[in-house]
């Protein structure tokens, strides 16, 4: 599923809680269970944290609650997206 960010919940990338001095992290997440608090399954959401914050929804990718599809690392504002690593073919 691709979502544009028109159709993304939660934290617009210009968000107050972009620039609080605790937020560490952003990450864009898939609801993949029913019932919780932030919407509903196949709703796709963004939200800036703070470092337990994210360690919280880790855990809860863990349980399958959701699924995160796009991290960075924010310093002072600034939003650094995770980069891929390429696989190289060595022979």
């Amino acid at each position: 599923m691709d979502l544009d960010s028109n159709n993304i919940k939660g934290h617009s990338l210009l968000a107050l809680e972009r620039y609080s001095d605790v937020t560490r992290h952003m990450i864009e997440f898939d609801i993949t269970s029913d019932n919780l608090p932030e919407g509903r399954r196949g709703e796709r959401h963004r939200r800036f944290l703070t470092d337990a914050e994210y360690v919280d929804l880790r855990n809860r990718q863990k349980r399958r609650e959701i699924k995160i599809r796009r991290y960075a690392h924010v310093t002072e504002g600034n939003i650094i997206y995770e980069r891929k690593s390429k696989k190289t073919n060595r022979t």
